[in-house]
């Protein structure tokens, strides 16, 4: 059974951790105002051997378990090695926050230096987060060229082209980290 994605809980894990990361995909998006929703959190973790240990440390017993390449279900996996992040395209786990991936590499875009050359960077609740251009996270999903991916397109470019438009008047707010509601409900 699936367990319910808590996307607080994970920023604050991986800050208690001084994990270094980018927030990548759906999140991504939301947080940038695409009006989509999304049941898990992708990153693209530092790939210094030392940051990957401290993500290991955070997604280490949490009651974690990993999807293996390939297959569709999650089995116990309580102590992550940091070397798992390097051995698939996407390490998936899931943890009492929820479902996570991590990427090495994000899809038609590149490496964590290159994808955080055009990062934005935000503030909550004294956590510093870092997220993928929207022009990035357009690029990837268009590379991955799935169907869920497509669906979301209109959301993000219309989000990557209020931001051009306004760039200095977009703050991070609690709401758009509510990321499985839709942006057009009430709350």
């Amino acid at each position: 059974m699936a367990r319910e994605f808590q996307l607080t809980g994970y920023l604050r894990i991986l800050a208690a951790n001084q994990v270094d990361y980018l927030i990548v995909g759906g999140v991504g998006g939301r947080i940038q105002g695409a009006a989509t929703t999304t049941q898990d959190i992708d990153i693209m973790p530092d790939p210094n051997p030392e940051n990957l240990v401290r993500l290991a440390a955070a997604l280490s017993g949490i009651d974690t378990r990993k999807k293996e390449a390939g297959s569709t279900s999650y089995e116990d996996h309580d102590a992550v090695d940091p070397m798992e992040f390097r051995t698939v395209d996407i390490a998936s786990f899931e943890t009492r926050y929820g479902t996570i991936d991590v990427l090495m590499e994000l899809p038609g875009v590149g490496t964590f230096d290159v994808v955080n050359q055009h990062a934005r960077g935000y503030e909550w609740q004294g956590i510093e987060l870092r997220i993928a251009s929207l022009d990035d996270i357009i690029t990837s999903k268009e590379s991955a060229d799935r169907a869920k991916d497509w669906r979301a397109m209109d959301a993000l470019y219309e989000a990557r082209d209020r931001l051009r438009e306004r760039p200095d008047e977009f703050g991070l707010s609690n709401d758009d980290l509510d990321v499985q509601r839709d942006s057009d409900e009430t709350p």
